[in-house]
């Protein structure tokens, strides 16, 4: 027999853990089997991530393992790194101060005698979606196939509740309505703190035990625990008194915090805003509105807020889904028993809801602003009374409805779950292989997120090697467009898909698994032990290959057979030979 000395099938598995059930599964030859191995051991270099393992889906805020195989040379040791969006991952890791240190997840590995190394990676995603990572090793200049250096993987990441920080700076009415909400809405983790002990009342003298109230642990939520919440909320809070000297790195890490995708809320109140002292901190650089008011900082007098243009239409502001009713039930709310004042919005900052008669630079005063800050968004609400709106359709016996679902609307819109937009694109697989078909669905809904018949999607799909594929599809009854797609190169595929100013996005992984180029390195344990079962011997090629005596057999019985004397056996040998180079060729063989 002459091979390259690797074996794609089970045998040389069954090998490494039952050499009797190899022996049970092999033929009886009734001859020595002599074996000529091309390749010799040991003159081929390969390093390679042989598979990546990682279960599929994650949850977020919840750790999991990233697991990859390598191989190369015996006694190597190779360094194994984990991407994500081409950059290595980083680890958080708090420090004393309350800033967060990066680590880069890299790795030694110190592969055993077989040339085979394990390596594991701890992640912990905080959003959900759709994202991709990438075991990669260096590529030496002697690797025989460096194609086989990386291995991209994507993992669904999903959501099981929403997790809320509530901080409040006292006890209110508005802070109790909010808490009670959070509190009973099923979907939401809720982490609430108010009545704080301050640090004028550590610095006051008392002991410990004659102090009711608790301990702010400002420092732990701020650095150690703040990626563990999709939303904050500060309530008429008011930093200094707690924070101290750390507050710039605490108010930065919240900044940042929101930057890399999370929410956070500002509502108003005698501690909040200005009154806060939040101009010119980490806080004002996320917020929709700008600060820095001068003279008069809030008024009492009451007010119904105007629903803007922009919150016509923004899912926030949407507390009915009967057309033309929103705009009635947002006019008959409960008055406001004041507000903060503000400068106007910011660059890139919307007003849903603003004050009747106030304005700020010729405009109408902002009262409900969002933003998205980076990845993440912000909104400001500028009363401390909106636990009123709970009364106004109680009056009309509808219960509390217009606040449940305000708050609602907020949390789902500023949590921002990739599948609860407007625009999705949903792959039917996170990973596939090249030359795979696979369907990718474009999803598009209306302003109160109902099916969108008909709807423009277009975008494209870039390639691992940066090549744009355009795309233009209209969608369904249902709001959908599935689009058949077949990729042709191994690594991350990403795509982009918009519809009248709204965007989304996803990825998938494609891996070109062939074991023509993923295994080069001979197995000389398996051809030994194959040529010592049916005591034959193995060769390489310096050798003259030798037959041993035992290596003969005696022809019985010979038979020609001239096939131009059996057309339809040479027809059937011309049909298949035909029918397997259109198969290999189809599927992107020689």
């Amino acid at each position: 027999m002459i091979t390259d000395g690797i074996d794609r099938g089970s045998f040389s598995q069954v090998l490494d853990n039952d050499q009797e059930k190899l022996k049970s599964l092999l033929p009886n030859l009734n001859a020595p089997l002599n074996i000529y191995q091309v390749a010799i051991p040991g003159e081929i270099y390969d390093a390679a991530v042989v598979d990546v393992a990682s279960g599929g889906f994650a949850y977020t805020r919840s750790p999991f393992v990233i697991k990859a195989k390598v191989q190369g040379a015996p006694g190597e040791t190779l360094n194994v790194a984990l991407y994500k969006d081409d950059k290595v991952v980083q680890t958080r890791m708090p420090t004393k101060l309350g800033k967060n240190l990066k680590i880069p997840q890299r790795k030694k590995v110190e592969l055993d005698a077989d040339g085979v190394g394990f390596v594991e990676f701890t992640v912990k995603p905080q959003e959900a979606g759709r994202f991709a990572w990438e075991v990669r090793i260096p590529v030496a200049a002697t690797d025989a196939a460096p194609q086989n250096n990386r291995y991209p993987v994507v993992l669904r990441v999903v959501r099981s509740q929403y997790r809320v920080l509530q901080v409040c700076g006292s006890p209110s009415y508005d802070q109790k309505f909010l808490r009670l909400f959070l509190k009973q809405d099923l979907s939401v983790d809720l982490v609430s703190f108010f009545i704080l002990r301050t640090n004028e009342d550590m610095d006051a003298g008392w002991s410990g035990d004659e102090l009711s109230l608790i301990a702010f642990p400002y420092e732990q939520l701020f650095s150690d625990e703040l990626e563990n919440f999709d939303v904050v909320i500060f309530q008429n809070f008011d930093y200094a008194p707690y924070f101290g000297f750390r507050a710039e790195n605490l108010l930065g890490n919240i900044a940042d915090y929101v930057r890399e995708g999370h929410g956070f809320v500002m509502i108003g109140g005698d501690r909040s805003f200005d009154f806060g002292e939040y101009a010119g901190t980490p806080i004002e650089e996320i917020l929709p509105i700008q600060l820095g008011v001068s003279g008069v900082l809030s008024s009492d007098d009451r007010f119904t807020p105007s629903l803007t243009k922009a919150g016509l239409f923004h899912p926030i502001t949407q507390i009915s889904s009967i057309s033309g009713d929103n705009e009635r039930i947002w006019a008959n709310l409960s008055k406001m028993d004041g507000y903060n004042k503000n400068q106007g919005l910011v660059p890139g900052g919307a007003a849903l809801l603003s004050h009747p008669t106030e304005t700020v630079n010729g405009r109408p005063m902002p009262i409900l602003a969002v933003r998205e800050a980076g990845q993440g968004r912000v909104m400001s609400l500028s009363v401390d009374s909106s636990w009123r709106w709970s009364f106004s359709e109680a009056v009309e016996g509808s219960g509390n409805q217009a606040y449940l679902r305000f708050w609602k609307n907020s949390l789902q819109w500023l949590v921002g779950d990739p599948e609860d937009r407007k625009v999705v694109v949903i792959p039917s697989k996170e990973n596939t292989k090249v030359n795979e078909e696979f369907t990718i669905s474009l999803r598009v809904r209306d302003v109160r997120y109902q099916p969108k018949k008909g709807a423009k999607v277009t975008g494209e799909i870039i390639s691992p090697s940066g090549k744009k594929i355009p795309f233009a599809h209209e969608t369904g009854e249902l709001g959908v467009y599935d689009m058949p797609f077949v990729p042709v190169e191994q690594g991350t595929y990403y795509v982009h898909a918009k519809y009248s100013g709204d965007s989304a996005k996803s990825v998938f992984a494609v891996t070109a698994r062939e074991p023509e180029f993923m295994d080069i390195i001979p197995e000389k344990k398996y051809m030994q032990a194959l040529a010592d079962h049916y005591d034959g011997q193995l060769f390489f090629s310096p050798e003259e290959p030798t037959l041993n005596d035992g290596a003969s057999r005696t022809i019985i019985e010979k038979k020609n057979i001239s096939l131009a004397g059996a057309p339809a056996f040479l027809l059937w040998i011309m049909l298949f030979s035909g029918a397997a180079i259109f198969l290999r060729r189809r599927g992107g063989r020689a």
